[in-house]
């Protein structure tokens, strides 16, 4: 048939579209604000009658709301969103809203986190999250009482140049999610769980290349800033035959973002450093998503800050292990890590070499 035409003017209209199961509406998420363009982050729910075209405001607060789920009974709408309160970073909420009173309430206010996506877990009386948490990606099963369980915790593995956190999942009718299922040394598989079931995968859609290769693993190392002894997580990939006697040269990862958020995930990049012969260090400093907003607006208005002392401190830990030749450390990061890694460069003569990749430098 001929496609129909339901929303018009000069606003973008994005993201989830989800029909009522009546199938008289759907909806969907929208800033319709005459001046939308200078308010990106804002965003409302709408719903739009495919009879009438006519459009319905649902929502209505300073902070975007986004990711409608309408449950499969039809009463209830699941989305996601928090209030704008002019920080860098912000932790996203649960929402449910009923959709005959209008009543909106709000699920695991203590998480603390940005959740990325929700659906319902096959029923209309729990949910399905996913979202960071120090630096892995995890799945949780929602009550509408605010509860919740881990169903996964080895979501990723989609974004294979730098080893940022990505990946999602689906829910079939019976709650069992299908999820891409990724490793530090792996591409993404497909996974499968349920809250009654363990998290396994069913694909090993790579094995026949990379069972024949050495890759590296991911080695967890924490340490403290020296700028305030705060907590800091990175992470360690080492040569193929690594040899503990050896001294390694050490390249510096950074991410971007800044507001994004490292992992043990499988990364191309850091793989052929590592085939090179470098260890690789990669970090998420201060600034960094997946350890709650304020971990994440440590850089409010300061970036880059601290976070220098974050990655220099890093790079003392992993000296103190004896294995990396401290003259001759090397340093590169993209985007936000571009912008670092400039900062670093003015800062201290400690790396040999440095590549600044596609910085953020002309803030103007």
């Amino acid at each position: 048939g001929t496609p129909r035409q339901l929303t018009s003017g000069a606003f973008n209209h994005g993201g989830r579209l989800q029909w009522t199961p009546d199938g008289k509406s759907i909806v969907f998420a929208a800033n319709r604000q005459d001046e939308w363009i200078y308010d990106p982050v804002e965003a409302e729910l709408w719903s739009v009658d495919v009879a009438t075209a006519e459009a319905t405001q649902l929502t209505d607060r300073n902070g975007p709301d986004f990711a409608p789920a309408i449950s499969p009974d039809g009463s209830k709408i699941a989305y996601l969103g928090f209030d704008d309160e002019g920080m860098g970073n912000h932790s996203v909420q649960v929402y449910v809203m009923d959709r005959r009173s209008g009543e909106i309430d709000v699920l695991a206010r203590d998480l603390d986190r940005e959740v990325d996506d929700v659906h319902w877990a096959g029923g209309s009386s729990r949910l399905y999250i996913v979202y960071d948490d120090h630096g892995n990606k995890v799945i949780d099963a929602l009550s509408l009482s605010g509860r919740h369980e881990r169903v996964a915790n080895d979501v990723g593995g989609v974004t294979l140049g730098r080893p940022y956190s990505s990946g999602g999942f689906s829910t079939s009718s019976n709650g069992t999610i299908a999820y891409s299922a990724g490793r530090s040394n792996r591409p993404a598989d497909v996974g499968v769980a349920s809250r009654s079931r363990q998290a396994r995968r069913i694909t090993d859609l790579n094995g026949d290349l990379l069972d024949r290769k050495s890759l590296g693993n991911a080695e967890e190392l924490r340490w403290k800033s020296s700028a305030d002894g705060l907590e800091v997580q990175g992470w360690i990939v080492k040569p193929p035959g690594f040899d503990a006697s050896k001294k390694y040269p050490l390249i510096l990862e950074i991410h971007g973002g800044p507001f994004a958020t490292y992992g043990p995930h499988f990364s191309a990049e850091v793989q052929l450093f590592a085939a090179a012969g470098y260890v690789v260090l990669y970090t998420n400093p201060r600034g960094s998503t997946s350890y709650g907003a304020d971990f994440a607006n440590e850089i409010h208005h300061n970036y880059p800050g601290q976070d220098y002392d974050d990655l220099m401190s890093g790079i003392d830990a992993v000296l103190e292990l004896g294995y990396v030749d401290e003259n001759n450390l090397f340093l590169t990061g993209g985007s936000g890590g571009g912008v670092l890694t400039a900062w670093i460069v003015g800062k201290t003569d400690r790396f040999s070499a440095a590549v600044v990749a596609k910085p953020v430098i002309n803030w103007i």
